[in-house]
């Protein structure tokens, strides 16, 4: 009873035998690991981005990922660093104080593309008080944000509407774009299969709007193709 208390999900009802079994299928599922000595801690977030996105916890404590609720967010902050730097190929721009964004990259040009996480249970719907917060990242940032990606877990098609309404707000002709969380490490995963360069174009995110899967292929073959 006391070693079941101690694993998350795992009942302390029933019969010794029970139990018994009720541990020896925790640890039989525990099928992560932690990365070997030397490689990026960061990448066992990536792997799993989906699940941290989504605040899917009770999957998160089973497979050791996170030891409180908090951690969610962090890490699925870090997994996205950790895409946007190994898997897409780019360059992390760090930002100044603590009012900002959750990361930045640059485009050749200098300017920049932010994007911003948000974990949730539930679909995505782009309410007033991300708009304003996102306001703010476009208009205190030192260079001009090319686009504005925000990163969810699932989409409702009210926040495409909301995108477009933040476009104009921001008066700088910044692209909001919505894309969730399996689409964006879609795009990490097959982009090199497309790219004739063997480099990532940061405008195939660059839309306003819901960046779903066939906007993301037919942008991907424009742009990537070339």
């Amino acid at each position: 009873s006391d070693i079941c208390r101690k694993l998350p999900g795992v009942a302390v009802s029933g019969k010794k035998e029970q139990k018994i079994d009720n541990i020896i299928d925790y640890y039989a599922t525990l099928t992560v690991k932690p990365p070997p000595k030397g490689e990026d801690p960061r990448e066992i977030y990536y792997q799993y981005l989906e699940e941290l996105a989504n605040r899917n916890n009770k999957e998160l404590y089973r497979l050791g990922i996170i030891k409180r609720d908090r951690q969610m967010e962090d890490y699925f902050e870090e997994g996205t660093r950790f895409l946007f730097e190994k898997k897409l190929g780019c360059e992390l721009i760090e930002m100044s104080g603590t009012e900002h964004a959750d990361g930045c990259v640059q485009f050749p040009n200098e300017e920049l593309l932010l994007w911003d996480n948000k974990g949730k249970e539930q679909e995505y719907r782009f309410p007033k008080s991300h708009a304003d917060q996102f306001l703010r990242y476009i208009r205190d940032s030192a260079k001009r944000v090319n686009v504005f990606l925000v990163i969810v877990p699932h989409i409702d098609q009210v926040a495409e509407q909301q995108a477009m309404q933040l476009k104009y707000r921001n008066k700088t002709d910044t692209d909001v774009s919505i894309i969730t969380a399996h689409d964006l490490k879609y795009v990490a995963e097959n982009w090199k299969n497309i790219s004739k360069t063997g480099k990532f174009d940061l405008n195939v995110f660059n839309i306003t709007g819901i960046l779903d899967r066939p906007k993301l292929e037919q942008r991907m073959k424009i742009l990537l193709s070339r």
